[in-house]
């Protein structure tokens, strides 16, 4: 059974087994960058099948905490999900991504039934200006499936540690949902560090703060970005990031660690 939501999907189908629960999925040449594996549209992937083996009911997720081991084989790999009832109102989903017996992928998903609007303030994101205005980033050749406009250089004069961000919308909007989250900062990841290492992602952290992405902003619209790199060593590194309305509004909030490459 072809469950994928829409034809032009990078991933090539998944499957639904016989038994509930248990999902194949196939990887496309997509999945295999310019440089390394997309990390974060397997994250998009399993956040998407996650979403989609969730028993019914309005369930609207909080937080997911996404690893990443090893990166897929060019061959059909399994997920196993676990749905675990905390209270009447929220839930825990655990996903695990396998092949040939080892665990490629894990997420865990924190979902509640009616949203709560978050109790820490984010402070407002730097005005870039207009994103019409601002260079185009393109690293690799599959950063463009999204518009991006780069404001880095004007972020790191203005602050001593270093920022990266600017606008980013999806040149294909059909669709667009929580899953779609990671892949907003991937052109920015797509760059080397200031010490010109490439980065590998190893562990993300989404936390939701508006309950739809569709609702506090217009899907076809220019997202705001914002990723700050806090701690670092000398081949790992951890950044803060956060998405935006193009009006200033907060949608999501990001932590994002990675292991440096030569």
């Amino acid at each position: 059974m072809n469950t994928s939501a829409m034809p032009q999907s990078p991933r090539l189908f998944w499957e639904a087994a016989a038994t509930p629960g248990e999902v194949q999925v196939r990887f496309a040449p997509r999945y295999q960058g310019q440089f390394g594996f997309r990390r974060l549209l397997l994250a998009e992937t399993v956040l998407a099948l996650m979403l989609q083996q969730l028993p019914s009911g309005p369930w609207r997720l909080r937080t997911a905490v996404l690893k990443f081991a090893e990166n897929p084989a060019p061959q059909p790999a399994a997920l196993e999900t676990v749905q675990r009832p905390v209270f009447p109102s929220s839930m825990l989903a655990n996903v695990r991504l396998m092949q040939e017996g080892q665990a490629l992928a894990t997420c865990v998903g924190a979902f509640d039934r009616e949203w709560r609007p978050p109790t820490v303030a984010f402070p407002v994101p730097p005005v870039f200006g207009t994103p019409e205005a601002l260079p185009l980033l393109q690293n690799w050749p599959e950063d463009a499936e999204n518009d991006c406009r780069d404001a880095t250089g004007d972020l790191w004069t203005k602050s001593k540690l270093p920022l990266l961000g600017g606008f980013v919308r999806r040149r294909d909007a059909r669709g667009f949902g929580t899953e779609h989250m990671p892949r907003l900062i991937e052109p920015w990841l797509s760059m080397p560090d200031p010490k010109g290492y490439w980065r590998e992602v190893t562990e993300l952290t989404l936390e939701m703060l508006a309950p739809e992405p569709s609702t506090p902003a217009i899907a076809t619209d220019y997202h705001q970005v914002l990723l700050e790199r806090c701690d670092w060593s000398q081949r790992t590194e951890r950044l803060l990031g956060s998405i935006w309305t193009r009006s200033g509004n907060p949608i999501a909030a990001l932590q994002v660690s990675t292991r440096l490459t030569d």
